[in-house]
């Protein structure tokens, strides 16, 4: 079956679709922390968004009513407001690809501007917000939590021993368990090193020792000990005493860390550019191209806009054996 080709090759649509399901493609931490789903438009870098951070509510004692000479009954509860507390999150990092499509004939197909310019362009945006999202989970030195300074998540590094193993999960496990993070929905990330070590033992060697028949499949491992364990090559290395990075890997609950990813404004008018601003669930990107009269062809900028901010450190563990 031929395939239908795009008889203006810079249509905004057409680009933008392409761009905005790749990246949504290959994001995998952005879909597994606290999102803000608000779609505003118009958001510049530097911008701060108010979000709404989970709480919860308190359990109480109820002590009964008491009735006095008079017959009169008295007893009180406490009644409180389920409101999300509120946050505010910066958006101070703006990310872009850009390139030149050189003079090309009137029609091309759909399938060759997402292989040769969508996928090269998109594939290396997803990686860099996951290395950001990952980066401010596991390296933030302090952080604002609810107006009260908290240690970092770094600064409980949790592991034994030269090669990860079941031990450090079920360390993780307690660690996330005495905190009092919520059992379900629990992730574990894990660094190449500590894949590569765990890949080879009983527990992941087979899909239904993990629990899963998915097992290696878009880049889910298994199952174990209550997290969902997925492999990442964009988790940071952790500092040592050698100055040296070390190996590490994430645990954590979705309310950890909110990501937030707003539109940007579209380029004013009049001046030669195309501009469109596309959002999903996932993220949001920005299209932009302008005809270059030097470069003789067209200059295509792909950006995106967004935030990352730890919201709970007690619902996330550094492994770092």
């Amino acid at each position: 079956m031929a395939i239908e080709p795009v008889k203006d090759v810079i249509v905004p649509e057409v680009w933008a679709a392409a761009a905005l399901a790749v990246l949504s493609k290959n994001l995998v931490m952005a879909g597994l922390v606290h999102r803000d789903f608000e779609g505003e438009l118009g958001f510049k870098k530097g911008d701060t968004v108010r979000v709404r951070r989970p709480r919860k509510l308190q359990v109480q004692n109820w002590t009964g009513v008491s009735v006095d000479s008079d017959s009169m009954i008295s007893g009180e509860i406490d009644i409180e407001m389920p409101r999300s507390e509120q946050m505010s999150i910066v958006l101070d990092s703006m990310k872009h690809v850009s390139f030149i499509v050189e003079d090309v004939p009137q029609s091309t197909a759909i399938a060759e501007i997402d292989e040769e310019y969508v996928q090269p362009a998109m594939i290396p945006m997803a990686e860099q917000i996951d290395s950001d999202i990952l980066a401010e989970m596991c390296n933030v030195t302090s952080t604002d939590i609810g107006g009260d300074e908290v240690p970092a998540v770094s600064q409980t590094a949790l592991g034994t021993g030269a090669a990860a193993d079941e031990g450090d999960i079920i360390a993780l496990k307690s660690a996330l368990d005495v905190a009092l993070c919520p059992a379900d929905g629990r992730q574990l990330v894990l660094g190449t090193d500590h894949e590569a070590d765990l890949l080879g033992r009983s527990l992941f060697h087979q899909a239904n020792t993990s629990g899963s028949d998915e097992t290696l499949r878009g880049g889910v491992i298994g199952r174990a000990f209550g997290f969902t364990v997925r492999g990442s090559q964009n988790i940071p290395g952790g500092p040592s005493d050698e100055s040296t990075q070390v190996p590490q890997s994430v645990a954590f609950h979705r309310n950890a860390l909110a990501f937030v990813s707003r539109p940007l404004r579209s380029a004013p008018g009049g001046l030669g550019a195309v501009s469109r601003a596309f959002n999903n669930d996932s993220i949001s990107v920005r299209y932009t191209a302008q005809y270059s009269i030097e470069h003789k062809g067209t200059i295509i900028s792909f950006d995106t806009l967004y935030g990352a901010d730890l919201i709970d450190i007690n619902y996330a563990r550094i492994m770092r054996p």
